[in-house]
């Protein structure tokens, strides 16, 4: 489910057109394919496919930045597999170290070729390749691999997604729902109603992050392990919300 009359789409569109028409020497170009934190900002449908094809014609490098929107919290195991983007660089973290800080790179072999050295250290950090991390890294995956929890999430956001869809029309302080898989945000009208909105949401137990313009986008991201009965009682509790009000 896209925001399709955000105001933003009309610079994201400008953005591109500025793009294709500027030609050769843009390096590269850095995006999220679904905008995190500044409120679950999803591009329209074939903007994310077209960026890369400019970006393949005038020779700049795509560079995906999935940290937030990576293993599985879209639907796929990673949200560039909507559009059907294979991007040339892809960012990822969060999610991979299950709780443990931990990043990594993913790339076309000929630009890691580029990192070969003859014996000076071109990148490295002192604390690059925790043991601990990595371990932990792998037994994620393993879990994401076994559960298919990337499938899952894109189940249990269809029922998600049919039960936000109805919220501006039933509740005043609701303006606008988008998301994808089990990544939504819920955007308010007044940022004192999405803080009070909020509030009442985590002293029942719920935890919501603040997102988007003055923090009014209230931000749905549960752990991909959770359960149809528990997503359903999630949403009882926050349509329970009097700072929602009334339907």
């Amino acid at each position: 489910m896209s925001n399709k009359k955000s105001p933003w789409i009309k610079s994201l569109l400008i953005s591109v057109l500025i793009l294709a028409g500027i030609g050769a020497g843009i390096g590269a170009v850095i995006v999220e394919p679904i905008v995190g934190r500044e409120g679950v900002l999803i591009p329209p449908a074939g903007w994310l496919a077209g960026l890369a094809e400019i970006c393949r014609k005038r020779g700049t490098l795509l560079i995906a930045d999935e940290i937030f929107t990576g293993f599985g919290r879209t639907g796929r195991l990673f949200a560039v597999e909507h559009e059907g983007v294979r991007p040339d660089i892809l960012c990822c973290g969060k999610a991979l170290g299950g709780g443990l800080p931990i990043a990594a790179v993913i790339a076309r072999r000929d630009l890691f070729r580029c990192w070969e050295t003859s014996g000076e250290a071109r990148h490295t950090a002192t604390f690059l390749a925790n043991p601990l991390a990595c371990a932990a890294a792998l037994a994620v995956l393993d879990v994401l691999h076994e559960e298919d929890l990337a499938a899952r999430a894109g189940r249990l956001g269809e029922i998600l997604g049919r039960r936000l869809a109805t919220w501006p029309e039933r509740f005043p302080a609701v303006e606008e729902v988008r998301g994808r898989g089990l990544l939504w945000g819920i955007q308010l009208r007044a940022a004192e109603t999405a803080k009070k909105w909020m509030l009442a949401a985590w002293a029942r137990g719920i935890l919501i992050l603040a997102g988007g313009p003055e923090g009014r986008v209230a931000q749905l991201v549960p752990p991909l392990k959770i359960n149809e009965e528990q997503l359903e009682e999630a949403i009882r509790i926050l349509e329970g919300s009097p700072a929602a009000g009334k339907p």
